[in-house]
């Protein structure tokens, strides 16, 4: 398999962790105005990271596919 479609993966899979962890603090703490469920919390503080880093890892790759074409 090629690096772009790596980079393209591990895109795709850090965004959709971060959007799992991230969307539903955000949105129960918009919308409800009161405290969160504990099992919210547990989805920010363990995918968040994770999606960072796979994000992260992914836009490493993307730059370096860009450099050898």
């Amino acid at each position: 398999m090629f690096l772009a479609r790596w980079a393209y993966a591990a895109l795709m899979t850090g965004s959709l962790l971060l959007a799992i962890g991230i969307l539903p603090l955000y949105v129960l703490g918009t919308l409800l105005n009161a405290a969160t469920p504990p099992l919210v919390h547990l989805l920010f503080l363990l995918l968040s990271p994770l999606g960072a880093m796979i994000f992260a890892l992914g836009l490493i790759l993307w730059i370096i596919t860009l450099f050898t074409r």
